[in-house]
């Protein structure tokens, strides 16, 4: 019986595992600040070669994560935690344009992968797992960079993310209400699977009728109490393939919430 040989992988993919796993050794502090990086055991550990390693290593440089020393050796940047406000900066203006990106742009495939993360940040609901918690956190983050279909919008917000994990991660002990902070993500995956922008699909409606209980259209004059509402539009594009399947919807039972109400 004859043995199939594979072809060796390409020498860009295992860079690619190479720099992933070493950026998450990095990131989630299991390399600490200042701690050597031998080049030849992390090949051992990953069954590959130097050059993988080395092309690694220079990338992560560039993202502020590695140090060269000549002559000295390769180390886990260290970490000045006063930087988070400045990362901060630039994230809070790309974020949320990766995110009107990702709405205009999300394909089919990414569609079902939205999906499964909406199913995976349900199935995470009142855990106390914060290392799991914040690895579900960063694959949001980098789903949305992804989607957004713009790869230079990508590799920015990408590095920064990283940036702003490490300085996270080194005080992950402190964080108040991490599982909150995580779960604000579901808004926004959703907002993207349906494609409501705030620029197109939102409208006013003047004039509209009050309720007594609010206090914004409390008229003391004893008047028509008028005020002004905010609707959304989520109604399904004519150009949009198919509808969105939001996990669970199929349990839910419209008579639970409208008197009356009978499937059709």
């Amino acid at each position: 019986m004859s043995t199939r040989v594979l072809p060796p992988a390409p020498r860009e993919l295992l860079a690619d595992r190479a720099y992933a796993d070493l950026r998450d050794r990095i990131v989630t502090l299991r390399i600490a600040p200042g701690e050597p990086i031998d080049e030849d055991v992390l090949g051992a550990e990953l069954a590959i070669g130097r050059t993988p390693v080395r092309e690694a290593i220079k990338r992560l440089a560039l993202e502020n994560l590695v140090t060269v020393f000549p002559r000295r050796g390769t180390f886990a940047s260290e970490i000045n935690i006063t930087d988070l406000a400045d990362i901060s900066d630039v994230r809070t203006q790309l974020e949320g344009h990766a995110a009107f990106r990702a709405a205009q742009r999300l394909t089919r495939e990414q569609r079902a992968e939205l999906d499964q993360l909406l199913v995976t940040l349900a199935h995470s609901k009142g855990s106390d797992d914060t290392a799991a918690l914040m690895a579900l956190d960063a694959t949001v983050h980098r789903f949305i960079h992804r989607a957004a279909g713009n790869p230079y919008l990508e590799e920015t917000l990408g590095r920064y993310l990283n940036l702003s994990l490490r300085i996270w991660h080194l005080v992950i002990d402190r964080l108040p209400h991490m599982f909150a902070r995580v779960h604000e993500h579901d808004d926004v995956l959703h907002a993207i699977a349906t494609r409501v922008r705030a620029d197109t699909d939102t409208f006013m409606v003047p004039y509209a009728k009050g309720s007594p209980l609010d206090p914004a259209s409390y008229d003391p004059a004893g008047g028509s109490n008028l005020v002004t509402k905010m609707g959304i539009d989520a109604t399904r594009k004519s150009n949009y393939p198919d509808e969105i399947a939001v996990p669970g919807f199929e349990k839910i039972d419209m008579a639970d919430f409208i008197p009356g109400y009978r499937n059709s």
